[in-house]
Parts: C-alpha cells; structure tokens; sequence
C-alpha cells in the first residue's frame, strides 16, 4: 500500500541523492584544502562540518517516508544553507538540490499533516540546521603551523601569534633554519563545537520526523447500555 502523501519517486530520490552528494562534496573540499596539521586538529570538526550540509539530504531521506512536509524542509534547510555560503561561490550548487526538493514537494499529494504542522517543521529544520552551523564557530580556536624544508609541518604554539582577533609574528617563524615558511588558521573547529553541532543536527532530524508523524485517531470509548 502506497504512503499517504508519498512524493513523486523520481524526483525525490534525485533531490536526495544531489544533496547527500553536493554535502559531502562540500565536506571533502574543506579537508582538502586544508594543511597536515589542520587537518589533525580538527578531523572530528570536518566530520561536523559535512553532517551541516548532510543535513537536508537526511531530511529527504526521511520525506521518502513522512511525505511532502518533509520535502519543504529539506528544500528550506539547503535555501538557507546556500545562502550562507554564497560568498564562497561554491554553495550556488546547493540550489541545485533545493529546487528539486521544491520540485518534488509541490508535486506531492496531499499527507495529512496540515500547514500549521508543515510549517513548522520548516521553521525547525531551518532554525536548528543554521544553529548546528553557527555552532561550528562559536569560539575562536587558532591553529598555527610552521612548513620545514622537507615539506612536513610542525604545529606551532597558537598562543605566541594569536592576539585577540589579529596574528603577527608569524613571518619571524620562516627565518628559523629549517622553516621555509609558516601561518595560523583564525578558526577551527573543536571537539566540543563539533559535538554541540552534530547533537543539534539530530534534534533537527527528530524534531522534525516527530513534527509530521500522523497521530493515532483516538479509541472510541464503549458505550454501555
């Protein structure tokens, strides 16, 4: 038996797996933009960093269950989520996966979850997915590194370079023998932002799935004569 409000297949697996794609791709080029160090100081926060931008996919994984309500979830989430990153010019692909799940959405038939309940799983999906991201860089935890002759870097103690917002000093480092040249990264991300991400992440997907659940028709009291 079909799901009630069960989304054209087509289109929502295409939405599901651009977005699962377009996430982890996203994932990936931030670790590989990174240096030996970073990348060692920040394994679990890269890891975070991709499950933000998983995020709208698992949405579409879930709607392939629940329905159209969770289609505009997903399509909201990775809106804002492109948004955000158009500085970067590399969200504009976000939007690729957010007009199918529009797409597929508003093709869908009715799921009996209401507007007051759809949009407010919209709300939250799009309310907890920005916060898990703004929760990757709640504090500033500077990494600085120094690049030896032999091409491997040493991590360098933050603490010497890092004052407030600036660094300075960094160009003193590269005249040490050995050293060809070094640098500090302003931000990345910890284990505890990290986790504090991830957690929302999961709240997200629960609160939303909760949101779009059908509830049990009440159970007729028997009446006695």
């Amino acid at each position: 038996m079909a799901t009630t409000g069960a989304p054209p297949r087509g289109t929502a697996i295409a939405a599901v797996v651009s977005a699962l794609v377009f996430g982890a791709g996203l994932g990936a080029l931030r670790f590989v933009n990174q240096g030996p160090v970073e990348r060692s100081a920040q394994t679990v926060g890269d890891l975070a960093f991709a499950v933000v931008f998983l995020a709208p996919g698992l949405l579409g994984l879930l709607a392939l269950r629940r329905g159209r309500a969770l289609l505009l979830a997903a399509g909201a989430l990775e809106l804002a989520l492109g948004l955000l990153s158009l500085l970067s010019l590399v969200g504009l692909v976000l939007f690729v996966p957010m007009a199918l799940f529009f797409a597929a959405g508003g093709r869908s038939a009715e799921d009996g979850v209401g507007a007051t309940r759809t949009a407010a799983a919209v709300v939250t999906a799009v309310v907890l997915g920005l916060a898990s991201f703004f929760a990757l860089f709640r504090y500033d935890d500077p990494v600085c590194w120094a690049t030896m002759r032999n091409g491997s870097e040493v991590r360098l103690d933050p603490g010497r370079f890092v004052h407030g917002t600036s660094i300075s000093g960094t160009e003193r480092v590269a005249v040490t023998p050995g050293m060809v040249e070094s640098g500090c990264s302003s931000d990345s991300i910890s284990r505890t932002e990290a986790a504090t991400s991830m957690t929302l992440t999961v709240v997200m997907l629960l609160a939303a799935w909760t949101l779009v659940t059908p509830r049990p028709a009440p159970i007729p009291s028997a009446s006695t004569d």
